[in-house]
């Protein structure tokens, strides 16, 4: 690994939060502590502990939109260069009902170049919920779900776990924490888009 990306990859994850689970199901469960740090405003970053080289990470954030808002936004699926830095493009190429088959292409920073990948998206729009998972492509592996749950009458709670190995030449410790940071941009670049199209948060009632 070339030395400068190497320095710049361990700058950017000098500052990393994130907990490990040792047990797969307590990936999913918040401390009293993370609870409150959620409420105001913080994402909450966990990784998964397993014998596995790459791990799942989950990230939970709070935005001011309720689940009929939200929801909407993370199923546009072409929209995703928007959202996430390292997506060229997304593109669905074929729909039959709520299973969709898209394309992404990702960009990483010189000399590693880019991947691609297929996937079978299933959406549960009565649940505002999708899993998806790697049909082929050029990254190893590329799975997760997202699940939006109301936070009062007018926020999501959104829960975003993936495990993404991108076949790249780094260790896969690297690959791991460079996720753990940049899964949160889920959250937060819908929050800025929220903003940026000039919704306004209904009170809660």
């Amino acid at each position: 690994m070339p030395q400068r990306l190497a320095l710049s990859l361990l700058l950017c994850l000098a500052s990393l939060p994130a907990w490990a689970a040792s047990n797969p199901d307590a990936i999913n469960d918040l401390s009293a502590d993370e609870e409150r740090r959620l409420q105001k405003g913080d994402v909450i970053v966990h990784v998964e502990e397993t014998h596995e080289a790459i791990k799942r990470t989950l990230v939970v954030g709070l935005i001011d939109a309720p689940p009929e808002v939200t929801y909407p936004i993370y199923a546009d699926f072409e929209s995703y260069p928007e959202l996430f830095q390292s997506a060229r493009s997304s593109d669905i190429l074929k729909r039959e009902g709520n299973v969709l088959t898209c394309k992404v292409v990702m960009d990483f920073p010189w000399p590693l170049g880019t991947r691609w990948v297929t996937n079978h998206t299933f959406l549960s729009p009565e649940s505002t919920s999708f899993t998806f998972k790697k049909v082929e492509g050029s990254v190893k592996v590329y799975e997760g779900a997202l699940k939006i749950l109301p936070e009062g009458k007018s926020r999501s709670r959104v829960v975003y776990s993936a495990k993404v190995d991108p076949d790249l030449p780094l260790p896969a410790w690297v690959i791991n924490m460079v996720q753990a940071r940049y899964f949160p941009m889920a959250i937060e670049r819908v929050r800025e888009k929220l903003v940026k199209t000039g919704y306004k948060r209904p009170a809660d009632l």
